[in-house]
Protein backbone atom coordinates (compact mmCIF):
# COMPACT_ATOMS: atom_id res chain seq x y z
CA UNK A 1 0.00 0.00 0.00
CA UNK A 2 0.92 3.37 -0.76
CA UNK A 3 1.41 5.70 2.51
CA UNK A 4 2.30 8.89 -0.03
CA UNK A 5 -0.32 11.87 0.97
CA UNK A 6 -2.31 13.69 -1.70
CA UNK A 7 -1.82 16.97 -2.62
CA UNK A 8 -3.44 19.96 -0.57
CA UNK A 9 -4.03 23.04 -1.70
CA UNK A 10 -2.57 25.52 0.59
CA UNK A 11 -2.76 29.88 0.67
CA UNK A 12 0.00 31.29 -0.65
CA UNK A 13 -0.60 33.61 1.89
CA UNK A 14 -1.06 32.07 5.49
CA UNK A 15 0.03 28.38 4.12
CA UNK A 16 -3.32 27.01 5.78
CA UNK A 17 -5.21 23.80 3.90
CA UNK A 18 -8.03 25.24 1.56
CA UNK A 19 -10.71 22.26 1.60
CA UNK A 20 -13.57 23.07 -0.19
CA UNK A 21 -13.24 26.87 -1.51
CA UNK A 22 -10.14 27.92 -2.38
CA UNK A 23 -10.26 31.29 -4.88
CA UNK A 24 -7.37 32.28 -7.36
CA UNK A 25 -6.06 35.51 -8.02
CA UNK A 26 -6.60 37.12 -11.08
CA UNK A 27 -3.76 39.11 -11.05
CA UNK A 28 -0.68 37.32 -9.48
CA UNK A 29 -2.50 33.73 -10.21
CA UNK A 30 -1.89 32.48 -6.91
CA UNK A 31 -4.97 30.00 -4.63
CA UNK A 32 -5.40 31.99 -1.87
CA UNK A 33 -8.03 30.93 1.28
CA UNK A 34 -11.52 32.99 2.44
CA UNK A 35 -9.62 34.88 4.56
CA UNK A 36 -6.83 36.03 1.85
CA UNK A 37 -9.32 36.28 -1.39
CA UNK A 38 -9.11 39.94 -1.90
CA UNK A 39 -6.01 41.31 -2.88
CA UNK A 40 -5.28 43.75 -0.76
CA UNK A 41 -5.69 41.09 1.81
CA UNK A 42 -2.82 38.93 0.76
CA UNK A 43 -0.82 42.18 -0.69
CA UNK A 44 -1.22 41.78 -4.17
CA UNK A 45 1.34 43.30 -6.09
CA UNK A 46 -0.54 44.53 -9.04
CA UNK A 47 -2.05 46.94 -6.65
CA UNK A 48 1.01 48.56 -5.63
CA UNK A 49 1.73 49.18 -9.25
CA UNK A 50 -1.43 50.39 -10.43
CA UNK A 51 -1.38 52.81 -7.68
CA UNK A 52 1.86 54.14 -8.21
CA UNK A 53 0.59 54.07 -12.26
CA UNK A 54 -2.23 56.21 -11.46
CA UNK A 55 -0.43 58.47 -9.11
CA UNK A 56 1.80 59.39 -11.92
CA UNK A 57 -0.97 60.07 -14.44
CA UNK A 58 -2.68 62.08 -11.38
CA UNK A 59 0.89 64.10 -11.34
CA UNK A 60 1.19 64.86 -15.08
CA UNK A 61 -2.53 65.75 -15.99
CA UNK A 62 -2.63 67.81 -13.25
CA UNK A 63 0.24 70.82 -13.63
CA UNK A 64 0.55 73.49 -10.54
CA UNK A 65 -1.69 76.17 -10.57
CA UNK A 66 -0.01 79.53 -9.32
CA UNK A 67 -1.35 82.92 -9.75
CA UNK A 68 0.21 86.01 -9.19
CA UNK A 69 0.46 88.12 -6.53
CA UNK A 70 -1.65 90.86 -5.91
CA UNK A 71 0.21 94.23 -6.76
CA UNK A 72 -0.99 97.18 -3.76
CA UNK A 73 -2.40 100.31 -4.69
Amino acid sequence: MNNLKKDRIKCNFCNKKCNLLNFKCKSCHNVFCQLHRYTHSHKCIDIKKAKSNNKIELIKSNPKVTSDKVQKI
